[in-house]
């Protein structure tokens, strides 16, 4: 395992909440497709039970559930935006939301020209860190 966590710890998350804190980042892009999905008209169908009544709902608690999932979701979205922008500069926080939320490392965003932070190594991981750190505080409120 990276020394990453080990600092962590220092500052107070444990192994467990960097995975949480990691999974919710890696959730991002599932996040925003749905968004789009949702604002574009195209809603997905609730799954079925078994045994369940497939009339329509007369009541709109379908719609109404989607409704909440998606504000609940853009909630998320804005959260983990705000932290990389309180971690670092613009330029910074976008490398880190790419690394964070699709596991980009930092060589793989040095070779892409619309993610190239602006920064060494050391000040990258820093600033990652910094947003973990952030997003723990942010997530418990």
């Amino acid at each position: 395992m990276r020394k990453h966590p080990v600092r962590l710890e220092n500052a107070g998350i444990s192994p467990a909440r960097y995975r949480e804190l990691k999974d919710m980042c890696q959730q991002y892009p599932e996040y925003m497709a749905k968004i789009r999905r949702v604002r574009a008209g195209i809603v997905d169908k609730p799954r079925r039970k078994a045994g369940a009544w497939t009339q329509p709902d007369p009541t709109g608690n379908a719609a109404a559930s989607i409704a909440d999932e998606v504000a609940w979701m853009e909630a998320r979205v804005k959260l983990i935006d705000m932290c990389a922008r309180r971690a670092a500069p613009p330029a910074v926080a976008r490398a880190i939301i790419k690394s964070a939320t699709e596991g980009w490392s930092y060589d793989r965003l040095r070779q892409s020209k619309a993610y190239r932070p602006p920064c060494g190594f050391n000040q990258f991981y820093e600033a990652k860190l910094t947003f973990y750190i952030i997003l723990d505080m942010e997530a418990r409120s």
